[in-house]
């Protein structure tokens, strides 16, 4: 028996036998079954970066099906842009299996928090957990570690990956 991939036999089928089925041998002649292993499995490539519509028509094109999608915000990937894939890319899946396609929502907006009157460094880790980049500039004249001030203000609209200003003093 040799096992060997195939497109359109099934698993575990024969897809050919040697000599041929009805053919006369003498009694214990050898005869050599094929076996399907079914299609060959798809190494998955990274999909990141591109469209959503394209990383579908990739997905068929390699025989995968889709098996949803995530929207998850992103700072780095522009909406509509595929983040990631599950599985990840670079795993090995059988031919017609589920590919879930995680795809940008853009960064994610939310109100300046106020950070005035706080620490330093409390202030800066809150607004880095925000996906934040935090620029501090000390006030000329003041030795303090307390937050006096911020841009933008607290209220103001802001996104993941935006640049915000504090001012330390006291």
């Amino acid at each position: 028996i040799v096992r060997e991939y195939h497109q359109t036999v099934p698993k575990d089928r024969v897809i050919e036998q040697n000599p041929a089925g009805a053919t006369e041998l003498e009694v214990g002649k050898q005869v050599r079954l094929t076996v399907s292993d079914g299609p060959e499995p798809v190494d998955l490539p990274s999909l990141a970066g591109q469209t959503e519509a394209e990383a579908r028509a990739r997905l068929k094109d390699l025989n995968l099906t889709l098996g949803g999608v995530i929207r998850d915000f992103s700072a780095t990937v522009p909406a509509g842009d595929v983040i990631a894939t599950q599985p990840a890319a670079g795993e090995t899946v059988e031919q017609e299996s589920e590919v879930v396609l995680v795809v940008s929502k853009g960064p994610r907006t939310f109100a300046m928090p106020s950070v005035i009157g706080k620490p330093s460094g409390d202030a800066r880790a809150q607004l880095e957990a925000l996906d934040l980049i935090v620029s501090v500039k000390s006030v000329p004249g003041s030795e303090g570690d307390i937050v006096v001030g911020q841009i933008p203000k607290a209220g103001a609209t802001v996104q993941q990956g935006d640049t915000v200003t504090i001012y330390i003093g006291g």
